[in-house]
């Protein structure tokens, strides 16, 4: 069994190769080829951690995937990171584990390669412009993934705090980028075709009433928490919303719960999955002035795609340690 590190991940796995293996695991799904259940969250009695199990299996790939994600709000008392994941891959046919991987950095890309696709399958060919809400550790990779599907010639950046988009935005310019930094959310929403939320948030960052016809949202960064959002309900009902699973946005995405308690959308529309768009099974965005949103939770199929990949990367690199493992 191969390990690998978050410095092994980031070596080996591109969101060039990842975007579409993402898109094609979605597919497999929506087809019936792969397997991938509402995830099982367990809860500490005496802590404030909960523990998040995700699993996912491919036919056509013949492998499965098991992670673990711990999620500790108080770590950020501690200075330390408030999750955590570790991902272990398997070989169907016999059952042997094939790979332990570091699963923050995993985590990381697959959901900036998810957002590239949902982006690809549903934001106006036309789309030249990005907005981000948030520049934490998802943004750049936001960035470089979406302007791999898109021809985006101008990058908005707004943060709580004006410095870290700042820092940001100079280290896009590097590559050649257009761009600014906003001084409100309101302002970096209204400049942007794509806009991606990519904030711990609790509570909305983004108000439908900013929205403008034609735009895509990706929805992505607020915990696997019922009572955590980044869009409100106004933002859900002005939206044609794509997820990545019915079950997991039924199990935890506070922007769907929270939009559905307040009587802002009805459950019908939170049934059209990415994998259905992208098999053609269902029509994603209809005309040019519908207002598209995917909302992304995250799912173990994600991190299988993602895994496989860098499995078949490291088979061929003879400097990643192995542990023999007994029966």
């Amino acid at each position: 069994m191969i390990t690998m590190t978050a410095v092994d991940v980031e070596r080996l796995l591109t969101l060039e190769s990842l975007i579409p293996a993402i898109e094609a695991a979605h597919r497999e799904h929506a087809l019936g080829g792969a397997s991938a259940p509402a995830p099982l969250m367990l809860s500490s009695a005496s802590t404030d951690t909960h523990v998040l199990a995700m699993a996912a299996s491919s036919a056509h790939l013949g492998r499965s995937v098991v992670k673990t994600m711990t999620d500790t709000p108080s770590n950020v008392t501690r200075g330390i990171s408030t999750q955590r994941s570790t991902i272990l891959l398997l070989d169907d046919a016999e059952g042997t584990p094939l790979a332990l991987v570091d699963g923050v950095s995993v985590t990381r890309l697959r959901t900036a390669a998810t957002s590239a696709v949902a982006t690809s399958l549903l934001a106006r060919a036309g789309a030249r412009t990005l907005t981000l809400l948030g520049a934490g550790a998802l943004a750049p990779l936001h960035a470089r993934a979406i302007c791999l599907v898109r021809d985006i010639d101008r990058i908005t950046i707004w943060n709580r705090g004006r410095e870290r988009a700042e820092a940001l935005a100079d280290a896009l310019r590097r590559d050649g980028r257009d761009v600014r930094v906003a001084e409100t959310p309101e302002a970096a929403v209204r400049d942007g075709d794509v806009i991606c939320t990519l904030t711990p948030s609790a509570d909305p960052v983004l108000a439908g009433r900013w929205l403008s016809p034609g735009q895509h949202l990706n929805v992505v960064g607020a915990p696997p928490r019922a009572d955590h959002r980044e869009v409100d309900g106004v933002a859900m009902s002005r939206s044609r919303v794509v997820v990545d699973s019915v079950a997991n946005t039924m199990a935890k995405s506070g922007d769907a719960l929270l939009a559905l308690a307040e009587g802002a959308i009805h459950q019908e529309s939170l049934t059209t999955e990415l994998g259905e768009v992208a098999a053609g099974l269902k029509p994603g965005r209809r005309s040019a002035d519908d207002i598209t949103l995917f909302n992304s939770l995250g799912m173990g199929l994600q991190d299988l795609a993602a895994t496989d990949l860098l499995y078949r990367e490291a088979t061929r690199d003879s400097s990643l340690p192995r542990l023999a493992l007994r029966a």
